[in-house]
């Protein structure tokens, strides 16, 4: 299963050069949200968006994806089909400059995969920090 939304390439816009990403739809239609915005209003349960986590994380280390800015706005909960999801990063992966560093670590995995490893330490650290904050304030409210 793809975990990457097809990128379009470079473009110009109001903040700066970005990168272009399909827009990515689930089975019905209906914009896909972020993991974010999903963790926030509890659309689905944690077991469930654990175990999205576990098959992103597969898919990650396997391929040696380097999702440099990891965090729960940049990756999409996608419907599939009725009650199927997966996750979709849509931002964040690939080498912020293409230097010397990034050169290095194309050229030796085991250098590469310490990165990865680092970049998805990060993301479960946020991915657990937007859980708490939610419990934090469901918790004040009842």
């Amino acid at each position: 299963m793809i975990h990457i939304a097809p990128c379009f390439g470079w473009v110009d816009t109001s903040e700066g050069t970005g990168l272009m990403f399909q827009r990515i739809y689930n089975y019905d239609s209906s914009a896909s949200k972020s993991l974010f915005e999903v963790i926030q209003n509890k659309l689905l349960p944690k077991s469930v968006l654990d175990q999205l986590i576990v098959d992103l994380r597969t898919f990650v280390f396997k391929e040696h994806i380097l999702f440099y800015d990891a965090n729960c706005s940049n990756v999409l909960v996608q419907e599939v089909s009725k009650n199927h999801y997966r996750l979709v990063i849509i931002d964040g992966i690939g080498a912020r400059k293409n230097g010397f560093k990034y050169w290095f670590r194309r050229h030796f995995s085991h250098i590469s995969m310490m990165k990865v490893h680092e970049e998805w330490d990060s993301f479960m650290q946020e991915y657990s920090s937007v859980f708490a904050d939610v419990h934090e304030v469901a918790c004040s409210l009842g």
